[in-house]
């Protein structure tokens, strides 16, 4: 079997984390296996979701371990009922205990030996071994790399694969941007990501795990003054094509885009207009697309109160938008499914700009 994007639907971050909460939630929880390339989020979704919800956790890396005593506990002697000693497994440390919810997360599961795999069958079967259970409410959930292309794994035969639910963690720019504003991430690193996602979503070396790491590194650094640094600290983490577009991004002045509260928060609807030509001055439609990304991104944070003054800025952007850009940022914006931002939208004037 061999397959380059993994099985099962491809979705991204916000679906995983809906689909493994209902999963887990079931009463018969089925294993559920997290298919991706490195880097791309599985684990952090995973832990994230077990944090959140208070749930126990237990994460281990079966390609860590080297014999199924591992799994199954230390061996010992003890006496039984009739006066006969006979030998028992202690089960490890690790072992989940107490009545869940809780998640056991076997993680790179398919980077372990063959040996350890078939191992593991009775577990992802009945929820046990030998020598110990998963307790109640625990669900097993494995995060595995692609077969087929650049990833050491070990293939996975039918009897191993159905015995568990699958699903394909895909990139996802604009999610991507969420999660990163939350985190802190530099508004211009943001821009940087949402202009050239294609480069995170096809890259090698550039993953959103790696993406972070560089970003981090240059927190402290001016961009433009400090340029042979940061080609440098990029080189160290990215795929080649990476730098060089992030340098280019530096020396064309993008990471100048405003931020989306000059679009949000701005007095009177009728200062909109002029954000938007500043941006598109020199006919730079990419700088705008941006823009309209992030200020979608901004729109759908819950902290964010959509009152009546954020609705008519809303709409005066949309407004003052080209129109195949305002027809894709307002489904972005209806697809947020927030009430006060679809009430917001229903006005004539946009909708003869949207018609055209």
């Amino acid at each position: 079997m061999q397959q380059e994007e993994g099985l099962g639907r491809r979705i991204n971050a916000l679906r995983l984390a809906e689909l493994t909460s209902h999963i887990c939630e079931r009463p018969d929880p089925t294993p559920l296996c997290i298919w991706g390339p490195a880097g791309v989020g599985k684990t952090e979704i995973v832990r994230d979701l077990a944090r959140d919800r208070e749930w126990g956790f237990v994460e281990i890396a079966p390609a860590q371990f080297e014999e199924m005593g591992d799994f199954h506990g230390l061996p010992a002697i003890e006496t039984a009922a009739d006066g006969t000693e006979v030998t028992v497994y202690r089960p490890p440390a690790w072992a989940p205990r107490g009545v869940g919810p809780g998640i056991l997360l076997l993680d790179d599961f398919n980077r372990a030996d063959d040996r350890i795999l078939r191992g593991l069958m009775q577990l992802l079967q009945l929820g046990r071994f030998p020598s110990w259970a998963l307790p109640d409410n625990w669900q097993i959930i494995l995060t595995a790399n692609p077969e087929g292309g650049d990833y050491s794994v070990t293939p996975l035969d039918p009897a191993m694969t159905t015995r568990m639910l699958h699903v394909t963690l895909g990139f996802d720019a604009k999610q991507w941007a969420r999660w990163a504003s939350d985190a802190g991430i530099a508004p211009s690193a943001i821009d940087f990501v949402l202009l050239y996602p294609e480069l995170i979503a096809r890259g090698e070396r550039t993953t959103p795990r790696s993406l972070v790491q560089f970003f981090r590194s240059v927190e402290a650094v001016e961009w433009k003054r400090e340029l042979d640094l940061v080609e440098t600290l990029a080189a160290s983490a990215l795929d080649p094509s990476t730098v060089t577009a992030f340098l280019a991004f530096v020396r064309g002045e993008m990471d100048q885009i405003p931020a989306p509260e000059s679009v949000i928060s701005a007095t009177t609807p009728d200062a909109i207009p002029r954000v938007v030509q500043g941006v598109l001055a020199n006919d730079r439609i990419d700088r705008l697309n941006v823009l309209s990304t992030r200020v979608v991104v901004r729109a759908g944070e819950a902290d964010l109160v959509i009152d009546p003054r954020v609705q008519a800025n809303l709409r005066a952007f949309l407004i003052a938008l080209p129109k195949d850009l305002a027809v894709s940022m307002h489904q972005q914006l209806l697809a947020l499914d927030r009430t006060e931002i679809t009430d917001g939208l229903l006005d004539r004037d946009v909708a003869l700009h949207l018609a055209g």
